[in-house]
């Protein structure tokens, strides 16, 4: 059975395909990855030019020519591949700038777009966080058909959480929003002061319809790069079997009596609990050997007794049996 959203999901990739044949020619956009770097290593910059049809689909641009800027100096131009992919791969100044400008024209048009660069250091723990009902209480209805991006509240107690968080570890967003939404998810979490952090959005409606797949193999690319994304923070079982098979720490908040939990979650009924957690157990989730070992069962990671309504808490597969 489908989730609510991953259900329109399909029927807008199925609908828009259709449109896509019949309307033709769109708008053309430009969208760009927010890049991570360490130390003075090169990175890599990328944007995908794309024709926008309705119902956010969007076609590849092809073979047309893409510029990069950084600090307001050309690094280089670059043809769109055959996904209407442009990279480009250059040294930054000691000086790190937040972000670069990409620009391109076709037909004649020129089209812009910004994208942020973060320099992170590769001993510091990484925490990657949900977007959909674990910090945003998101109405996709809206999400979608809406101009405006922040017509809907953030969770309780997720902002604050976070942005005590982001004083001792990187916050890196990944949700499985196609990637038509992510400017309004960059938006969003601006809107409402959420620590800056990397957005990775499901590249294509297609991709998106599978969530948990998408979430498991983007991590296992990031993981190889910066070992030290330990921690994920989500709201159902679904974010766990994207974390947990990486090796990370499985957070889960705003649990529901409907929800099943593996053996592996630490689970929580608000941010508000998760924020306890981490100030009880700072000295090991801050440190990434310590809290390797505490995935690994090799430490106990212990946690403070906040109180919990244990009725949410279900069995599945033996995991997690709530009392008689």
């Amino acid at each position: 059975m489908f989730e609510p959203h991953i259900l329109r999901i399909r029927l807008w990739f199925a609908a828009g395909l259709l449109l896509i044949a019949i309307q033709g020619c769109g708008p053309l956009v430009l969208s760009v990855d927010d890049c991570v770097t360490k130390g003075d290593e090169p990175v890599t910059l990328t944007a995908l030019v794309r024709r926008q049809h309705l119902l956010g689909l969007r076609s590849r641009v092809k073979h047309v020519p893409v510029s990069f800027s950084v600090d307001g100096n050309r690094v280089g131009q670059v043809e769109s591949d055959g996904y209407g992919r442009a990279s480009i791969t250059t040294k930054l100044p000691a000086t790190l700038p937040v972000s670069f400008d990409v620009r391109s024209t076709v037909g004649g048009r020129d089209i812009e777009a910004a994208g942020r660069i973060f320099r992170w250091d590769e001993n510091r723990v990484i925490i990657v966080v949900d977007i959909d009902h674990t910090v945003a209480a998101t109405d996709f209805d809206r999400l979608i058909l809406r101009a405006e991006p922040t017509s809907f509240p953030p969770i309780p107690g997720a902002q604050e959480t976070l942005a005590k968080l982001a004083e001792r570890y990187y916050i890196m967003y990944l949700t499985a929003r196609p990637r038509f939404l992510l400017e309004k998810t960059r938006i969003w979490l601006g809107r409402y002061n959420f620590p800056q952090g990397p957005v990775v959005t499901a590249p294509t409606l297609s991709i998106a319809a599978r969530p948990t797949r998408f979430k498991r193999k983007t991590l296992a690319v990031w993981r190889r790069q910066w070992p030290n994304l330990l921690i994920g923070i989500g709201n159902r079982e679904s974010d766990t079997e994207a974390y947990a098979p990486n090796e990370m720490l499985p957070l889960i908040v705003l649990s529901s009596p409907e929800d099943k939990h593996y053996v592996s979650d630490v689970v929580f009924a608000n941010w508000n609990a998760a924020h306890e957690f981490f100030e009880a157990d700072q000295n090991i989730l801050s440190d990434p050997r310590k809290l390797t070992e505490a995935i690994q069962g090799k430490l106990l990671l212990p946690q403070p007794l906040i109180p919990w309504e244990v009725e949410k808490m279900y069995s599945r597969r033996g995991f997690l049996s709530s009392p008689q």
